[in-house]
């Protein structure tokens, strides 16, 4: 059932009864068809995470999206990128999809870690700008340029010196650019929190950083609760921030992320404030069950930090995907903080 025809049973059930006592039953359909025509044009800014629904994609790309887009999301935040695809999709027939369905594609979230580490992808470089030098060299040698021993194609193969980790990055994000991604969210994490662990993953953050604001678009940082737990009173988020400034880092933050850090997700968007362009509103399983998280009082935070992208994000399943995400968009639209 979409929400449409969540909000016409609950009337039309008051209004049938209404009618059963004075009369008015022709009355009570006429006012719920009104009704549900103003409800068509109703929307909130909430999005959906869209990996929460990985499998029913994969299984009917089309019938899903238009599935979220009757449920009453406006916008979305995509994954799955394969070989300068989303969902097994060219970008121009995904993006094609989500709008008739009414869908904003609004960011990008990815999880890919490096091939390479700093010290290795230098020498990768060096390693390929000699073999560049020699081909050339060899080229030269010959005087023979109707004849060469090197292949033309050879040499302009060498011309390029990408590491694997840049060529995958340049893929994917020409891919998300095509979708009209405004955000790419890295859910990479450092692999510990020692000063080396920390340096590599900021290496690798500059990697990705030039490659986005190339294409236009900006990044972000998803952590997780072991990146956010505090180790001597210094989280790897702490230290991520403080080696990134906001110009080349966002946030985005992950309420169930933070609560199983022990913090209020509030707590760290007063913290890092406007650097925060992203939210997930994430519960162990549907969104509100837990009762852990106050989700009203952190989207009003959000309001008041002027975020605009928020997603509802479900990991943990208790009914088939669609249903958690039916529940949970139910359950956020009926709180006070929801703007429509």
């Amino acid at each position: 059932m979409d929400r449409l025809s969540f909000f016409k049973q609950g009337l039309s059930s008051v209004l049938e009864a209404t009618s059963s006592l004075i009369g008015i039953k022709k009355a009570a359909d006429s006012f719920t068809e009104a009704v549900n025509d103003a409800l068509s044009e109703v929307r909130t800014n909430i999005g959906i995470h869209l990996p929460s629904l990985d499998n029913e994609m994969y299984a009917g790309a089309e019938t899903t999206l238009d599935t979220i887009g009757q449920l009453g999301f406006t916008a979305i935040e995509v994954s799955a990128f394969y070989r300068g695809k989303v969902h097994l999709l060219p970008p121009a027939e995904f993006k094609a999809l989500a709008k008739k369905a009414g869908l904003k594609i609004t960011a990008a979230y990815l999880t890919k870690g490096p091939t390479l580490t700093p010290e290795e992808r230098a020498n990768y470089a060096s390693s390929k700008a000699e073999t560049e030098e020699n081909v050339e060299q060899e080229r030269r040698n010959t005087g023979d340029n109707e004849n060469p021993t090197v292949e033309p194609a050879e040499i302009n193969n060498t011309k390029q010196v990408k590491d694997p980790d840049t060529e995958w990055w340049e893929e994917a994000i020409e891919t998300y650019k095509q979708l009209g991604c405004k955000y790419l969210s890295l859910a990479y994490q450092p692999e510990g929190d020692s000063d080396k662990a920390i340096d590599d993953f900021v290496a690798y953050v500059s990697l990705i950083k030039a490659i986005a604001t190339k294409e236009g678009m900006q990044l972000c940082f998803h952590p997780t609760t072991a990146t956010l737990v505090p180790q001597n009173g210094v989280s790897a988020l702490d230290k991520i921030a403080e080696r990134c400034d906001a110009e080349t880092l966002l946030l985005e933050i992950d309420t169930f992320e933070a609560e199983q850090a022990g913090i209020d997700a509030r707590e760290l968007m007063k913290h890092f404030g406007k650097r925060v362009a992203l939210l997930h509103l994430h519960d162990e399983y549907n969104v509100g069950d837990s009762g852990r998280i106050d989700f009203d009082a952190t989207i009003k935070e959000a309001s008041r930090l002027g975020i605009e992208n928020i997603y509802i994000e479900v990991h943990n399943f208790v009914q088939p995907p669609i249903n958690c995400i039916e529940k949970s968009i139910y359950y956020v639209e009926s709180l006070p903080s929801i703007n429509y």
